[in-house]
């Protein structure tokens, strides 16, 4: 009996020490710094909105790109079309295609966006990868491999130690049942110095928590933020 006693002590005195190693090489990583985004001055990005009615400088537009007919689409026009007088807009595009030379016409349609005006998430790595090739200069979301390795290790106390490329966190609160950004997710990119972007506000309470985690911006429909503005 003793020497089982003694087995599963030596197991876990083995793991604690090797826990404290990966704890301790996590934080001496280096921290790659970035230049933040250019953000609406309100943090405000609203969904599917017609840029011509926004005050560009204090509100971004947050578009899920689709494709149709080989076109990519704003929502409900072609890009192309839709953004064409107006390269001085705060973008925030999702870009949820992975087929073979997405990254190419992409790149091409949105090509005269300033660089610190555009920001490209996707669920796919190899499409952020591919783009990134061509504009190294666009900020990016960290891609869902990195959010879920991140999940991952914060669940195991060791959230400063998978390395991430990515330069901003966007996603919702949560998926389902599950807290996707915590406290200590937050203080963790902030000790990266990475952004926080909320996606899928749906009430006031989800827009109150996302100020209260200190996220930079959130996505939100236009129609349901001014009506909860009004019952401020």
């Amino acid at each position: 009996m003793w020497r089982l006693g003694l087995v599963t002590f030596l197991v876990l005195l083995a793991f604690g020490v090797l826990w404290g190693v990966i704890w301790i090489w996590g934080y001496s990583q280096p921290i790659i710094s970035y230049k933040k985004p250019n953000f609406p001055e309100t943090g405000l990005y609203f969904k599917n909105s017609n840029p011509e009615n926004l005050d560009r400088w204090l509100i971004g537009v947050y578009y899920s790109i689709t494709e149709n007919e080989g076109e990519l689409f704003c929502f409900d026009q072609p890009c192309k079309n839709k953004l064409s007088n107006y390269t001085d807009i705060k973008l925030l595009l999702r870009l949820d295609i992975n087929k073979e030379g997405i990254h190419e016409k992409f790149v091409s349609t949105f090509d005269k966006i300033p660089n610190e005006n555009l920001i490209l998430t996707s669920v796919y790595p190899v499409v952020i990868k591919a783009i990134k090739k061509l504009k190294p200069r666009w900020t990016y979301g960290l891609s869902s491999v990195e959010m879920t390795r991140m999940k991952i290790f914060e669940s195991l106390f060791l959230i400063h130690v998978p390395r991430i490329e990515g330069d901003i966190w966007i996603s919702p609160l949560d998926v389902g049942q599950k807290n996707l950004v915590t406290v200590d997710l937050e203080k963790e990119l902030r000790r990266r110095s990475k952004s926080l972007i909320i996606e899928e506000i749906e009430d006031k309470e989800s827009l109150d928590l996302a100020q209260r985690l200190g996220a930079d911006a959130v996505v939100i429909e236009e129609e349901l933020y001014n009506r909860l503005k009004s019952n401020l």
